[in-house]
């Protein structure tokens, strides 16, 4: 018979609250004659032990645990000699995709070939270890052997600074779209995980916060001293394994061969149970982080940010654009599956900031004073014929907002997150730009002043900016149009010779912007008020598109 029951599950060690990343176990045994003797090996070795006497103990333990490597027994029930719960426990690991994470060890009194044939060939366990005499020495070879070799860890990086309250932060900026989120208590130490592995053969490591993606990943400046001094720097996206995953296949196949070699490289992938990390370098002579495109923006004139717009698309990103593929396309349908933008969602999301919009009616009444304006909803669905056209597809980055793209003090473009990273429509790119650059980086406007930023954008020649933007506007406003000018310039550039005619090349770019334009509709980082001036910004390039196919519009609101 086995001892009376154990509390729940409890932890051996006492350094839990003093060391930051250490080594965890989780044991899984049923006898005090077995686990008390392997807890206090283990803990005076320095590995801290999670016991669980228990399949339902066990698994309470996988759900609110973050384990390193697990010692499993077989039979959990010694009373019951066909007890097979520690198969079953090998089992459950393997549905979590815990296998290439956390290695298993199998310690049992009953090994049997069925059950060494079915843990080394099925469950993959890291070893199998009979218990009989010489076991103990045995097991501290096979934990010590696991953590050298296949969890490959570096336990004892010296983080520099005031890391310890960094890294708890690093995880909480990691949002997860479908709860539960795992808790603290399981996500901070993957966080540690991840570096580790990242930084195995490095002595230090500094580490700063860069701002969250906008697609819901913590992104980290880090630099680490190696054995014989400090090394470059490198940027850690951390973000959801799966998310992390897709993204490491989309740079293999998207960004590596066509994005040359001194613009980004992605150095490393590695993965914890809910966590992935990919490590990007950058080529810097002088190795100082790089600033977000939206500091330099903020810090630089409109002639400093068109050239660097310029070298990222004409440099950094050409070989993307070079050679497009030319097919037939709706391309308002495109853009709803670019964004993968649901058309009943977006309705809703309309109606949070337009309480009476109705999808078919032609105008709308938008706040404050319930003006009527055209319906860019109801436009779409008028001319939907007008949507489709032959469209060059090619290799977008697909998420090209601020926070993606890394400059430095020179202007030059190096580009991360690639998650959103595929082929798609040519101009993807340049209408998400100007999005974000009108929408967030461009801070609070009056309506007003808004409809005049429109008419310029609207009414002037691809190729006319300092002309065009002579109107009054304030200054940071003036600035804005001057470089969204330039980017159109850039689009049409890549537009001239395949469109056609330039009305077809200008009746693409403006249905692809407004598509774009919809989409901020959507976006919860964006204030309601700027969300109201998006889909003024629709309205009106609806009426463009009007005035280019020979219809009567009404006169732009200015």
């Amino acid at each position: 018979m086995g001892s009376p029951p154990l509390p729940h599950i409890h932890t051996v060690g006492s350094f839990m609250n003093e060391i930051p990343h250490q080594k965890s176990l989780l044991l899984v045994e049923d006898l005090e004659q077995f686990y008390a003797p392997i807890s206090r090996w283990l803990a005076e070795e320095g590995y801290q032990v999670t016991l669980a006497s228990s399949l339902t103990d066990a698994q309470n333990c996988l759900e609110t645990g973050h384990y390193h490597l697990a010692i499993v027994d077989i039979r959990l029930q010694d009373d019951v000699p066909q007890n097979q719960d520690g198969m079953k426990l090998l089992e459950e690991i393997e549905r979590r995709g815990l296998n290439g994470v956390m290695p298993c060890v199998v310690l049992t009194a009953y090994a049997n070939v069925e059950n060494i044939l079915k843990a080394t060939q099925v469950q993959h366990v890291a070893r199998f270890i009979e218990k009989k005499i010489g076991y103990g020495a045995e097991l501290l070879t096979a934990v010590r052997t696991q953590f050298a070799e296949t969890i490959g860890i570096n336990f004892d990086l010296i983080y520099d600074l005031d890391a310890e309250q960094l890294i708890p932060q690093i995880a909480a900026d990691i949002n997860w779209e479908m709860p539960p989120k795992p808790v603290a208590e399981v996500l901070v130490p993957q966080v540690y995980d991840l570096f580790g592995k990242l930084f195995a053969r490095a002595r230090r490591l500094y580490v700063a916060k860069l701002k969250p993606g906008l697609t819901g990943a913590a992104v980290v400046f880090a630099r680490p001293t190696w054995k014989h001094g400090m090394g470059p720097a490198y940027v850690v996206k951390i973000g959801r394994r799966e998310k992390v995953k897709l993204e490491g296949q989309r740079y293999d196949d998207f960004v590596k061969p066509y994005l040359p070699p001194d613009t980004t490289t992605q150095v490393d992938v590695t993965y914890t149970q809910h966590l992935g990390a990919l490590q990007y370098r950058f080529a810097e002579s002088d190795f100082r982080p790089l600033k977000e495109f939206d500091e330099f923006y903020k810090g630089r004139s409109s002639e400093e940010i068109i050239t660097s717009l310029q070298n990222l698309f004409q440099n950094t990103g050409r070989y993307w654009y070079d050679n497009p593929k030319r097919r037939y396309a709706n391309l308002a349908q495109l853009y709803y599956e670019a964004f993968q933008l649901d058309e009943a969602k977006l309705h809703g999301r309309i109606r949070e900031i337009v309480p009476d919009f109705t999808p078919e009616q032609p105008f709308l009444p938008l706040p404050p004073d319930n003006t009527p304006t055209g319906n860019p909803i109801a436009w779409l669905t008028q001319h939907r014929d007008e949507c489709v056209m032959a469209v060059y597809h090619c290799i977008t980055h697909g998420d090209l907002t601020g926070r993606n793209i890394m400059v430095n003090e020179q202007g030059r473009c190096w580009l991360i997150d690639f998650y959103r990273t595929h082929e798609s429509h040519i101009l993807r790119d340049f209408v998400i730009l100007e999005t974000d650059i009108k929408y967030r980086l461009l801070l609070d406007i009056d309506d007003a002043t808004f409809a005049r930023l429109e008419h310029t954008l609207l009414s002037a020649a691809p190729t006319e900016t300092e002309e065009a933007t002579a109107v009054t506007l304030p200054p940071a406003v003036h600035k804005a149009a001057q470089v969204l000018l330039a980017l159109h310039t850039i689009a049409y550039d890549f537009l001239r010779g395949r469109s056609g005619a330039r009305q077809d090349a200008r009746q693409e770019y403006l249905i692809s912007l407004l598509m774009a334009t919809l989409n901020v509709v959507r976006l919860r980082h964006i204030p309601a008020s700027r969300k109201l001036q998006a889909m003024r910004s629709a309205s009106y390039i609806c009426a463009e598109l009007d005035k280019l196919a020979g219809r009567t519009a009404e006169t732009l609101r200015v």
